[in-house]
């Protein structure tokens, strides 16, 4: 696995927790189907199959957690193209009504599709946080700018 700061190590903990749903330190096949299709995606079992099939390097046919680790983490390693191909997808994953901006509405129900709870007053705030020209939403460059801040 290369070599990952503490907090990239916290953040493919806390990636791999919300797949692995009953907590067992496995992700299964039922489980990745599940957590895509809160993310909108509609996988076929040959689809999840292929999946576990490429992360699982002791095939027992599930995702451990370091699997789970090592394959993530070298996708650490992109190209600009490739990060800003991925913040694209993500602004245009949250911006459900296609309209060029992500507003406090569009993003709790992201978050509440991942499980958590958000109330308007974070949806708010956090859209307030990102918000530099002051309208209320984010638009794309603001996005990108809050994604591709290095930590």
């Amino acid at each position: 696995m290369p070599q990952l700061t503490e907090q990239n190590k916290k953040d493919l903990e806390a990636a791999f927790k919300i797949f692995d749903i009953n907590a067992d330190g496995t992700i299964s096949k039922n489980e990745l189907a599940t957590v895509m299709q809160k993310l909108g995606q509609n996988p076929t079992n040959a689809e999840i199959e292929e999946l576990i099939k490429s992360m699982d390097c002791n095939e027992n046919g599930r995702i451990e957690y370091r699997e789970f680790c090592d394959r993530m983490s070298k996708r650490g390693i992109k190209t600009q193209e490739e990060e800003c191909n991925e913040v694209r997808a993500a602004f245009s994953f949250i911006d459900r009504d296609k309209n060029g901006f992500i507003t406090a509405p569009e993003l709790k129900i992201i978050v509440t599709n991942f499980g958590e709870r958000m109330t308007d007053e974070e949806a708010d705030a956090m859209i307030a946080k990102a918000d530099t020209n002051g309208d209320g939403r984010i638009n794309y460059v603001e996005f990108a700018k809050i994604m591709t801040k290095k930590q």
